[in-house]
């Protein structure tokens, strides 16, 4: 589990945990809504591209490659576990359009 509080990786951990530990006699039903990239406009540095000159780009490109890091994670359990041989099993990936604007981003390092 990695020690950090960027949320992505808090998703991330609980919904893989509760994958690996699901009593498969029982539905598993999980709605998980990664919020990147989403206010804050914030990403762990090792996910920056340096070779990105923008730096707003940079930084939405870096949290949505968080985000799909997250999903092969959670996909990785499921196929993992007996999980993935029920015929109950589906992962639905969907995406949103809400409001976005450049402006609101804060360029890091």
């Amino acid at each position: 589990m990695v020690e950090t509080a960027f949320n992505g990786y808090l998703f991330n951990d609980f919904a893989v945990r509760a994958i690996e530990e699901h009593n498969l006699s029982r539905p598993l039903f999980m709605y998980l809504a990664w919020q990147n990239p989403h206010m804050p406009q914030e990403v762990p540095a090792m996910y920056l591209n340096p070779a990105i000159g923008d730096c707003k780009r940079r930084t939405i490109e870096a949290m949505i490659y968080m985000m799909d890091e997250g999903q092969a994670n959670v996909t990785a359990a499921i196929d993992t576990t007996d999980l993935s041989s029920s015929t109950e099993a589906e992962l639905v990936v969907t995406n949103e359009r809400g409001r976005w604007t450049s402006q609101t981003i804060t360029c890091h390092a």
